[in-house]
């Protein structure tokens, strides 16, 4: 009988180290497919804006949050460009796009087997955009003629859009 607990316990302590694992990589598809949603929604309010409201504030500013969505739905439909494993390190990437001046790609960083959050770094910043660290742990981005984003750096699913003009 003690055996049997014994070795019940063992498997239930494995299914466990393998469901946090996973807990990562799954809380960023799972963001993925929010974000999947929230573009649906985001899209119908884009076909319903005039031509004369294209430029709006209010405009600019769905269109900013088209961008930070579309960055997360990517965990689901391009994982391999967004998450990279390294070492003894999980990356996981929110891009941007920047259009024709490149791409904004800012990475969070797990250690593998703890499943930590270790650091964020800035890979790609688009020509002419800005970064400002006015928060701890916060960056803003800043984007000419546009958006202006702020991420948290030691929470990627807390994204903000501040400005969309």
């Amino acid at each position: 009988m003690r055996l049997k607990l014994m070795v019940v316990i063992t498997l239930l302590s494995s299914i466990g180290t393998g469901a946090s694992a996973q807990s990562i990589s799954t809380l960023w598809k799972a963001r993925g497919l929010d974000a999947g949603r929230e573009l649906e929604r985001i899209q119908e309010k884009l076909k319903s804006i005039s031509e004369k409201d294209w430029n709006s504030e209010s405009a600019s500013r769905t269109k900013c949050e088209a961008m930070l969505e579309s960055a997360f739905a990517l965990h689901v439909i391009e994982e391999k460009v967004v998450r990279k494993s390294e070492g003894s390190n999980d990356f996981y990437h929110l891009i941007l796009s920047g259009g024709e001046s490149g791409a904004f790609d800012i990475a969070y960083v797990y250690e593998k087997q703890s499943r930590e959050p270790l650091a964020s770094r800035i890979d790609r910043l688009p020509k002419d955009w800005h970064l400002l660290f006015l928060l701890p742990g916060k960056v803003q981005v800043i984007v000419p003629k546009g958006c202006v984003f702020q991420f948290d750096l030691k929470d990627p699913f807390s994204p903000q859009v501040l400005i969309g003009k």
